[in-house]
C-alpha cells in the first residue's frame, strides 16, 4: 500500500490551473505537484488519471499522457493519449 495519495482537482472551465495533480501524505501535506509542461491551449488541466501499480497515468485537455511516479511526482514517461 502506498502511504501517498494522488489527488486530482476539478478545475473549472475558463480557470488556469494545468498543474492540478499532488501527491499527498496521510497527514495531509503536499509532497509534489505535477510539473509544468507546454500546453497547446492556455487553459489545458489534467482531466484524467488512472493508477497502473506505483504509477498514474494522467491526461489532460490537450491530450498530454503523463505516466508519473506515486511517490515522487516524477515523470517516468510522456505522450499524446487521444
Amino acid at each position: 500500500m502506498l502511504d501517498i495519495l494522488v489527488v486530482r482537482l476539478d478545475v473549472p472551465p475558463g480557470a488556469r490551473f494545468n498543474e492540478n495533480v499532488f501527491g499527498v501524505d496521510r497527514e495531509g501535506r503536499i509532497l509534489w505537484q505535477v510539473p509544468r509542461r507546454p500546453y497547446a491551449y492556455a487553459d489545458s488541466p489534467y482531466t484524467g488519471m488512472e493508477p497502473k501499480n506505483d504509477r498514474v497515468v494522467l491526461l489532460n485537455w490537450d491530450g498530454l499522457q503523463l505516466s508519473v511516479a506515486c511517490r515522487t511526482g516524477h515523470v517516468l514517461a510522456e505522450g499524446e493519449g487521444r
